[in-house]
């Protein structure tokens, strides 16, 4: 009896083993991070460096099979382009100070610097947040891969 019970205990370990590892090797295949520096954004997913694409796009292809990370992924493209708006804005803002100035218009010129430097700051928290949740998103996606089985 003892001897049948611990058979029966040792082949549902075995069992148990064999899936976790095929959910392993699934996980370790299709699981992407990010590998971002000053001069180049990649990801990385089965140890081979992928570059992210223009306006993330490979990236995204990536992050569709994963529903909660690829809603995650578009709330961090509204604000990134949020904050390139505000960027865009604040150049603009630049621009326009610098000409007020050159026709002697420095009260113009002063508050167009003031508000093209409001933009700039503005942008800053709205970049951070897309970078967080584009992280988050990655993390659910690799997630998602635990759970696919």
């Amino acid at each position: 009896m003892k001897s049948t019970f611990f058979l029966f205990l040792f082949s549902i370990i075995v069992v148990t083993t064999s899936v976790a590892q095929d959910q392993f090797k699934t996980w370790h295949a299709e699981s992407i991070y990010l590998n971002t520096n000053f001069f180049s954004r990649t990801y990385v997913k089965e140890g081979k460096s992928h570059r992210v694409g223009f306006w993330k796009k490979n990236l995204k292809k990536e992050l569709r099979d994963s529903k909660v990370g690829y809603q995650e992924f578009l709330k961090s493209q509204k604000n990134q382009n949020i904050a390139l708006m505000l960027n865009v804005a604040a150049i603009a803002s630049y621009f326009i100070a610098f000409d007020q100035a050159d026709e002697g218009n420095e009260r113009n010129a002063n508050i167009l610097l003031l508000g093209g430097l409001g933009l700039s700051i503005a942008s800053i928290p709205l970049s951070i947040k897309s970078q967080n949740q584009l992280n988050r998103a990655v993390w659910m996606h690799n997630g998602d891969l635990i759970l696919k089985k």
